[in-house]
C-alpha cells in the first residue's frame, strides 16, 4: 500500500485490507474496554467483601475475649492500608478505563476522518501505535502501591492475630 493514501484512492483489495484491519483494532478497543470495567467491578467488589469480611470476622469472634480489641493500633492499621489498598485498585482501574476509552474515541474520530479522505491509514495506524503506549504504567503503579498496602495490612492483621492470643 502507498504511503499516505486517502481511503478513496485505495484499490478494491488494499480497501478491503483496510477495512478489515480498521474492524479488528475496533473490536479490540471495544473488547478491552468491555473487560477492564467487568473486572474491575469484579476485583474490587471481591477485595472489599473479603477485607472486610475477614477482618469483622476477627474483630467479632476476638472482642468477646479481648475488649480493647476494637481500639488496637494494629487493627486499626490494618484496616487502614486494606481500605487505602482498595482504593488504590479502584482508581488503577479507573485510569485504565479511561485511557482505553480515550484511546477507542480517537480511534473512531480517525477511522472518521479516514472515510472522509482527511487522514491516510498509514498515518492512523502511525498515530494508533504511537498513542497505545502512552500513560501505560500510570494504572500499574497504582496496582503496586495496591498490593504493598495489602502486605503491610496484612503485617498488621498478623500481628493483631499473634498479639490477640
Amino acid at each position: 500500500m502507498p504511503i499516505d493514501q486517502k481511503f478513496s484512492e485505495l484499490e478494491d483489495d488494499e480497501r478491503k485490507q483496510a477495512l478489515d484491519y480498521i474492524r479488528a483494532r475496533w473490536a479490540q478497543y471495544a473488547s478491552a474496554t468491555r473487560e477492564v470495567r467487568k473486572d474491575s467491578a469484579t476485583f474490587v467488589a471481591t477485595i472489599n467483601a473479603g477485607g472486610a469480611a475477614t477482618l469483622l470476622a476477627f474483630a467479632g469472634a476476638a472482642y468477646s475475649t479481648n475488649k480493647e480489641l476494637l481500639s488496637s493500633a494494629p487493627l486499626r492499621f490494618s484496616l487502614f492500608f486494606f481500605v487505602i489498598g482498595i482504593t488504590l485498585t479502584a482508581t488503577s482501574h479507573a485510569i485504565e478505563s479511561a485511557r482505553l476509552n480515550s484511546l477507542f474515541e480517537i480511534w473512531r474520530d480517525g477511522v472518521k476522518k479516514l472515510y472522509g479522505d482527511t487522514l491516510s491509514l498509514n498515518k492512523l495506524i502511525e498515530d494508533d501505535i504511537a498513542r497505545s503506549g502512552r500513560h501505560q504504567g500510570a494504572a500499574e503503579r497504582f496496582i503496586t502501591a495496591a498490593l504493598f498496602c495489602f502486605a503491610i495490612g496484612a503485617i498488621f492483621g498478623l500481628c493483631l492475630l499473634f498479639g490477640a492470643r
